[in-house]
């Protein structure tokens, strides 16, 4: 669509800007197609990938057994909705505005579904609506311009997390130990003001001095 919007309205915004000179239109024409071949190899990168991954793949929902039946190269696996450890929607970025929509790939993504089992499956836009309503409760919804399939462990995930919080409290702990208790006590009260890793180590270190 995009593309056609381009191709017709072409001469008629070159016209407007340069004129009638064939020389500006091819000009127009050259940038246009490198700005919408940069634009769709995403788009062409993540179809690859998504059809690699589902291509072996059928997923079938029944709502009135609470069950999900799921065929990879034939052999089909049946799950109860209760077995679901975790359901995460990667969204493209550009699904959230309607203007950036025109572009194909915004209607890309996949949900990163996980059993307490251990199963787990890549549902791309070839199998699900990634922009509808999620499919499963409490689903986790995440953008990126670019949502590639992580496969990355979740528990590794979590973790490298957990790191990150624990260095930023040791950098928080290290920059509010200069404060004075007066200072502290008004971290905390300004909760609207500051970060709850803050205000945890404004308390932490009020706690540390024993004071009330």
């Amino acid at each position: 669509m995009f593309i056609s919007i381009i191709l017709i309205l072409g001469p008629f915004l070159c016209e407007w800007r340069y004129g009638n000179n064939v020389g500006d239109l091819f000009v127009f024409y050259r940038n246009m197609i490198g700005f919408i071949t940069l634009v769709f190899i995403p788009n062409l990168i993540l179809l690859i990938a998504y059809f690699r991954e589902n291509k072996e793949i059928k997923f079938t929902p029944d709502y009135k057994k609470n069950v999900i039946e799921i065929s990879r190269n034939g052999q089909i696996k049946t799950y109860l909705f209760s077995e679901i450890n975790s359901s995460i929607y990667n969204r493209n970025t550009y699904s959230k505005d309607s203007m950036w929509q025109v572009f194909s790939y915004a209607d890309l993504g996949y949900c990163d579904l996980t059993f307490k089992n251990g199963d787990r499956y890549y549902l791309t836009s070839y199998l699900i609506d990634i922009n509808k309503k999620p499919l499963f409760e409490n689903t986790e919804i995440k953008y990126s311009i670019f949502p590639s399939i992580d496969k990355t462990d979740p528990k590794i995930v979590i973790e490298k997390e957990k790191q990150q919080v624990e260095k930023r409290i040791e950098k928080l702990e290290l920059s509010l130990m200069q404060k004075s208790e007066f200072e502290l006590k008004e971290i905390i009260k300004g909760k609207g003001k500051y970060q709850e890793e803050a205000i945890r180590v404004a308390e932490k270190l009020l706690k540390n001095k024993n004071v009330v």
